[in-house]
Order: C-alpha cells, then structure tokens, then sequence
C-alpha cells in the first residue's frame, strides 16, 4: 500500500524523531523500500526532527550524520515545532531535484 504514496516521486524526506531510537532504526527500511521502488538517483535527504527536545535526546546528531554520509545523503537537524532549519532542508531537496532532472 504504501507505493501509492511515492509512486512517480522526484525527491524523497526521511524523517526521525531524535527522542526515539525506533524511528531512527527504521530509516534503513525505509531508504531500502525507496530505492527499490524509485531507484538509487532519486534525492532523499534525513531530518532528525525535534531538535527543539534537545534534553530529551536519545539519537546522538554524529548517529544520524554518520548514517546520511554512509548513504551520501543529506543530514538536516529540524525542529517543525520552532521551523529550525526547515527551509535549508527543502532547499537543498529541492537543489537536488533540480539537478537530477537537469
């Protein structure tokens, strides 16, 4: 079912939550299940979201940008409650974009 959401997709956002070792542990599941479905030259960037929550954190940032750089992905610290850093993230995405359709 979940093919229908990302079927024909130009980008891809990858997001975990930083107080929640699960949902950084299923990133792998879910690059594997893009690239199977989408191909390796679609862009996908990580977001570890809430880094409003820092004094909560349980995923260390070197974690998540170790990971990112292991997959030669992006790595963005967010915070969708206080919109740190949302704008750099979708920037780039969409840098990304640009470039692979070029």
């Amino acid at each position: 079912m979940n093919t229908i959401y990302y079927r024909d997709a130009q980008g891809a956002v990858i997001v975990y939550d930083i107080t929640d070792v699960d949902s950084f542990q299923m990133m792998s599941d879910w690059v594997k299940e893009l690239r199977n479905q989408l191909g390796n030259g679609i862009p996908i960037i990580i977001l570890a979201n809430k880094a409003d929550l820092e004094s909560r954190r349980q995923v260390e940032l070197e974690q998540g940008e170790s990971y990112a750089r292991s997959l030669g992905l992006h790595h963005f610290s967010v915070s969708a409650k206080t919109n740190t850093n949302l704008h750099d993230a979708f920037a780039n995405l969409t840098q990304q974009m640009i470039q692979t359709l070029s």
